[in-house]
């Protein structure tokens, strides 16, 4: 088989619910300015910058996942960042907060980031992960998928 790249894309009607839930959640402070005030303003304002960023990932290529022979790129809120498949250990399913995740740690001789690396393992017990499952995949899918195209590197 011989596939030199693999787009994967989240789920849009996910976000489209997220989107819609944080509205309503906004929708909720209105009411509750006249009564609660503060309480009502930090509501809309809070789950309104939810709401925007469920919006903004609703757009094309906001966020992405792409796999090629030479590694990995994670774009989300049009942000992209490329790992090298050789940088990683492996891929596995873990928990980010309540939700199943593919997670990662890095090679024992990989420097960058580090604080940030240390920080993630400290709270969820990894280096990294992916920020979603990407297409309605099971974690346990995308983690094989995942390990697939980093055992067959180069030669995919």
């Amino acid at each position: 088989m011989t596939q030199e790249t693999q787009i994967l894309k989240p789920s849009r009607l996910r976000n489209a619910l997220y989107l819609l839930l944080s509205l309503l959640f906004v929708a909720g402070g209105m009411i509750l300015v006249p009564e609660e005030g503060l309480v009502g303003w930090i509501s809309m304002g809070f789950f309104g910058l939810v709401s925007l960023i469920f919006a903004i990932q609703l757009l094309p290529g906001a966020s992405v996942l792409t796999l090629t022979a030479e590694g990995f790129e994670i774009k989300s809120l049009f942000r992209a960042r490329f790992t090298h498949w050789e940088e990683v250990k492996a891929f596995q399913v873990g928990y980010v907060g309540m939700n199943k995740r593919v997670v990662f740690d890095y090679v024992e001789t990989y420097q960058k980031k580090e604080s940030g690396r240390k920080l993630a393992k400290a709270m969820g017990g990894h280096e990294g992960g992916l920020p979603d499952n990407y297409g309605g995949m099971s974690a346990e899918a995308l983690s094989d998928l995942m390990n697939t195209w980093k055992s067959q590197g180069n030669g995919f």
